[in-house]
């Protein structure tokens, strides 16, 4: 029959699109702010800095409320702060403002943003859990294909202020609702991992894994924050200044954050492909092709020069 884990890869499917979604709107509105105030692109390009270290550096301490509290109240509460950093961005009338607004209080909101969905979905799959874990992180091209465009199309017809308040109305309500439906583990639904019978074994395997100070203790678990942290520079690099400089050589901003829609497609087909290609081959094959990938967009990038 249908395994009730679903639920929560489709919920939380929602959570990473409005969340990211969301945040891959900075770029669209990169210009407006740096020509309202008259700042530098390094000073705007920082309000990202600041959001990206604070949500690092909380996402353990998100990691652990989790295990405490459960997901769905911190979610809620990743929500609430989410919806508050975007709606408060409409008022803003200095940098520090912008500072605190992006950088510190969305920070906070986005720690959550993929600590929780790949725990919960950790815990509610194993046989199919790279395909699961495409799933719900397909949202992410969701948004690059959607939001983009669309914040686009707002700040055309209103103006940033308008559209940050319309933007943080739409990522709480989406959020929030999401949130109600998370449950942190199958065990909560009387259920095991995958749907199969409750068994000795299956018992085992739910409760199994390393804990954090043996995690700690294995190269594999400091390799997978290197990898990390040498894919996120040159992906977000991209994500805040890819329509500033598209429009830099002349293409239209509404063909730019189409370049987004582009992105998200094939980041959708990707991560549903990559994530059965997982659960097939295993994760080396996989990762190695997707950093070859990346190395490969990035030198063609350099040279790009049109649409």
């Amino acid at each position: 029959g249908y395994f009730y884990g679903w639920n929560m890869a489709i919920a939380c499917f929602f959570v990473v699109f409005a969340l990211w979604g969301a945040y891959y709107g900075f770029s669209v509105f990169f210009k407006s702010m740096t020509q309202e105030f008259n700042w530098t692109r390094a000073q705007t390009s920082a309000a990202m800095t600041i959001s990206l270290l604070i949500g690092g550096l909380t996402a353990p301490i998100v990691g652990r409320l989790i295990d405490r509290y459960g997901s769905r109240l911190i979610m809620a509460i990743c929500a609430i702060l989410a919806g508050a950093g975007y709606i408060m961005l409409s008022t803003i009338s200095s940098l520090w403002e912008y500072y605190l607004w992006y950088g510190l209080v969305i920070g906070l909101a986005m720690s959550g943003s993929y600590v929780i969905p790949a725990a919960i979905i950790n815990r509610w799959f194993i046989r199919r859990r790279g395909l699961a874990l495409g799933l719900v992180f397909s949202g992410f091209g969701v948004g690059q294909m959607l939001v983009p465009p669309l914040a686009t199309h707002l700040l055309d017809t209103f103006n940033w202020r308008t559209s940050y308040i319309l933007i943080g109305a739409s990522v709480f309500i989406l959020t929030f609702v999401a949130a109600l439906f998370l449950k942190n583990s199958p065990r909560d639904k009387g259920l095991m991992p995958d749907g199969e019978a409750k068994s000795a074994e299956g018992d085992k395997i739910a409760a199994g894994g390393f804990t954090f100070s043996e995690a700690i203790r294995t190269p594999g678990y400091w390799l997978l924050i290197a990898l990390w942290f040498v894919f996120a520079i040159p992906t977000y690099i991209m994500g805040v200044h890819l329509i500033p400089y598209a429009t830099d050589v002349k293409i239209d901003p509404m063909k730019a954050a189409s370049i987004f829609a582009v992105i998200g497609s094939f980041n959708i087909a990707g991560r549903v492909v990559f994530g059965h290609l997982c659960d097939k081959w295993g994760n080396k094959p996989v990762v190695f092709i997707s950093f070859t990938a990346v190395l490969s967009g990035m030198l063609i990038m350099v040279g790009a020069r049109d649409l």
